[in-house]
């Protein structure tokens, strides 16, 4: 249980970092808007697939990982 929520927790703080850097470099150098929903939605989905393949949680599936509940996790 512990190393499941540890690759989740790896996962989401790895990718969150990344979006928000990149939101903010093309806030600053490219004037784009700032779309907090896309950014949300890029952090969700990188995450849900490093899971999907790093934590070899093959059969987790997208609904239910849009609902970020810990129930879904055989453990």
């Amino acid at each position: 249980m512990r190393k499941k929520i540890y690759y989740v927790a790896k996962a989401w703080s790895a990718v969150k970092t990344l979006e928000l850097l990149k939101a903010c470099n093309e806030f600053l150098f490219n004037a784009k808007p700032l779309e907090v929903c896309n950014v949300v939605d890029k952090i969700k989905f990188y995450t849900f697939v490093w899971m999907k393949k790093r934590a070899k949680l093959g059969d987790l599936a997208w609904q239910s990982w849009c609902s970020f509940s810990f129930r879904m996790f055989p453990l």
